[in-house]
């Protein structure tokens, strides 16, 4: 709570070893942990806050390099998730979650066609 400056809980975020960042959607619905070694766990944040050890309800591994970046869109339909260890290493995500990287990728072709 940062009224209070009181920590509500804290919890693991399975599979690991160490977290690289961390967003939640603007409707709190979810949260979204990037680790070290590209994988990103999408929890329930009700289950964040009430358990030590939360189910993840989605893994998204379709980064090879640490998540340095995470972020929902205001309506919460997308996560876009980065690296900035790996050039092009984007991917937008919808939470319910089917990767919508194929749209991203025909834009970076445009782009680069334009250059």
């Amino acid at each position: 709570d940062v009224n209070s400056r009181k920590c509500l809980n804290r919890f693991v975020d399975e599979g690991s070893l160490y977290g690289l960042s961390i967003a939640t959607s603007r409707n709190g619905q979810y949260v979204a942990c990037g680790s070290n070694c590209g994988v990103v766990n999408i929890y329930n944040q009700d289950s964040c806050l009430q358990e030590t050890n939360p189910k993840p309800i989605k893994a998204i591994m379709n980064l090879v390099t640490g998540v340095t970046s995470l972020t929902f869109n205001p309506t919460t339909e997308i996560l876009a998730i980065a690296s900035e260890k790996m050039k092009e290493a984007v991917r937008l995500v919808a939470p319910l979650l089917r990767l919508l990287k194929r749209l991203f990728e025909v834009q970076l072709s445009h782009k680069r066609s334009l250059s």
